[in-house]
């Protein structure tokens, strides 16, 4: 059995320790409080910054144009040179769908006349 004065000291220790553990946690907690509180007081500045900066940007945007590159003749060229209508389609391209509706009803008024035929002989 150990002595008791070798308890007391295994006691000891192990309260040293916890006491150490706890003194540095505590001094890591007051200097993450420290940079927090630092933050809080400069937060109103950033906002303030950053406000600013968005509205500079947008302020820029609107105000300032962006000119077209190239010599003042290309410019007008450039912008004149849409056109009103669209251009006619060549003859490969053109939709077939005119002509298959054509024959789609040629082939109904044939096959109603025969039914009507029919029908009507009897």
């Amino acid at each position: 059995m150990p002595k008791k004065s070798d308890r007391k000291s295994s006691v000891e220790s192990a309260l040293d320790s916890k006491q150490q553990e706890l003194a540095i946690r505590e001094a890591k907690l007051k200097a993450q409080l420290g940079k927090t509180e630092e933050f809080l007081k400069k937060a109103p500045l950033l906002k303030d910054k950053a406000q600013k900066k968005v509205q500079q940007e947008l302020l820029n945007r609107f105000t300032h144009r962006n000119p077209v590159e190239g010599p003042i003749g290309f410019q007008f060229d450039f912008l004149g040179s849409k056109q009103s209508t669209p251009p006619k389609k060549l003859r490969k391209e053109r939709s077939k769908a005119p002509l298959i509706t054509f024959a789609l009803l040629a082939i109904f008024v044939v096959v109603t006349y025969f039914a009507w035929k029919s029908l009507a002989q009897g």
